[in-house]
């Protein structure tokens, strides 16, 4: 009997890789109606999140219920798909409270250049807790585009006209640090259970459970309800892109290739956006934001150029 393919020869590894491409241009056009509707609510960014998450669990509910046919009794309720619910609900939530945290004391950029870290901890995460070998060109890849990301964003800019005391800055950064943690650890678990759980059925649980969480704050259902019709079809357009059609198919992607790799080609998002700004509105990069997306796109070419030799060193599998 042949030995089974090493994890260079994995014949799915290129579909994974794909995936997760195509899942950072959905994340990219889910910008484009998020923003629009934090921008028309400004204040209320946990009932805006609350409008978005409670579409994205019905189209996801809809979703699942088409893949089985309308049978609920194909449903797969076992031990490992509750705990992937509550453990991915929990990290929805804190993950977007952090994020509100955040943005309410310090620039986007500013949290956005912290949330590369993610990259960082899921590494980190991978090679301790999942056993998963790090090759020296995803590590060297993941440094040039964090720092591509960087210079993207250019942070010292919006330091430099952040009106806050520094005290403030520091508890914005501070409360960003909780979505790097819980989108992580998001990332980490689904790695470890894809094989294991159905990700349209997890995805529309742990989106009805952060909903139900949700509502628990006080305001957040209010503020949402007292919105126009206008508002709730901009927060439909940024439920399909983003936690739809994107996060399922980085969950997807997770199948193939390690967490790491996954969100290293993710950051990717930030130039499909740049494009969209360009197509959509007119709005021309400047000279540093090309720069970085040069950056991120010799980092995420590193790993998958090195990846490329060492298939085509390796034997054809039997």
């Amino acid at each position: 009997m042949p030995p089974p393919p090493g994890p260079d020869q994995h014949p799915g590894r290129g579909l994974g890789n794909a995936l997760s491409c195509i899942a950072a241009f959905w994340a990219a056009l889910f910008l484009i109606p998020y923003q629009a509707l934090s921008q028309a609510m400004p204040g209320m960014l946990l009932s805006v999140v609350l409008m978005m998450t409670l579409w994205a669990a019905i189209l996801n509910s809809v979703a699942s219920i088409v893949q089985r046919r309308g049978r609920m009794d194909s449903w797969r309720w076992d031990r490992i798909t509750v705990i992937s619910v509550l453990l991915l609900s929990l990290c929805t939530i804190a993950g977007n409270v952090g994020m509100a945290a955040s943005l309410a004391l310090v620039s986007p950029a500013i949290t956005s250049v912290v949330l590369t870290l993610q990259l960082v901890v899921v590494a980190l995460a991978e090679r301790v807790i999942l056993r998963t070998r790090l090759h020296p060109a995803l590590l060297l890849g993941s440094a040039v585009a964090i720092l591509g990301l960087v210079v993207m964003q250019a942070p010292w800019a919006s330091i430099e006209h952040e009106d806050a005391a520094p005290s403030v800055v520091r508890a914005g950064i501070a409360w960003a640090l909780l979505p790097v943690l819980a989108f992580a650890c998001m990332l980490v678990f689904t790695r470890h259970v894809i094989r294991r759980i159905d990700p349209l059925l997890v995805n529309a649980l742990r989106l009805w459970l952060a909903c139900g969480m949700l509502v628990m704050i006080p305001g957040v259902a209010a503020n949402a309800l007292a919105q126009s019709w206008q508002l709730w079809l901009l927060a439909i357009a940024a439920a399909a892109c983003g936690p739809s059609i994107s996060r399922l198919l980085m969950m997807y992607s997770l199948r193939w290739i390690p967490a790491s790799q996954s969100k290293l080609i993710s950051l990717i998002s930030p130039i499909f956006a740049l494009i969209l700004g360009i197509v959509i509105m007119g709005m021309w990069p400047s000279g540093h934001e090309l720069l970085g997306g040069a950056c991120i796109l010799i980092g995420i070419a590193l790993p998958l150029w090195q990846q490329r030799k060492r298939q085509q060193a390796l034997p054809p599998i039997p």
